[in-house]
């Protein structure tokens, strides 16, 4: 993990520990953790990213769940925790670059097939064989780094 994705994290971790929980093994932090990846390594692979593209799509799928950990809307947590605007346009307003990656995570979450097949189709860079490959590595490095030790 980079250090700004760190220090990411961190914060995540800050706003989620005063919850009076294992933040580490919280369930939704979990999938925000797959959601980042998910969404970093798919920016990564996309024709000549932008510099820095990765890293932002990594926070916007880290922070797309942060609305439920801290039961506040994306528009009162960025508010507080402004984070650059291609992050805070997928969360509010579903728009920009990344607000494309959100809707086919969110239909991989509800098992929703058809949504997903015409997300990677639009994506178009990442085949489901692919993509399968992808889930499995988010899934694994989430793992790890939420795993309670």
């Amino acid at each position: 993990m980079g250090r700004k994705q760190l220090r990411v994290w961190l914060q995540l971790l800050l706003y989620t520990a005063d919850r009076g929980t294992d933040s580490m093994s919280s369930p939704l932090l979990q999938l925000a953790a797959v959601r980042g990846k998910l969404m970093e390594v798919l920016t990564a692979r996309r024709p000549s990213p932008q510099n820095g593209g990765a890293e932002l799509a990594f926070i916007a799928g880290i922070f797309s769940l942060m609305d439920v950990l801290l039961e506040m809307t994306h528009a009162d947590i960025l508010k507080q925790l402004p984070l650059p605007e291609p992050v805070s346009s997928a969360l509010v307003q579903r728009e920009g670059e990344f607000a494309g990656l959100l809707t086919l995570i969110e239909g991989l979450e509800r098992d929703d097939r058809a949504q997903v097949a015409r997300s990677l189709k639009r994506l178009g860079t990442v085949d489901p064989g692919q993509f399968a490959g992808i889930q499995r590595e988010a899934f694994l490095w989430a793992h790890e780094l939420t795993a309670v030790r």
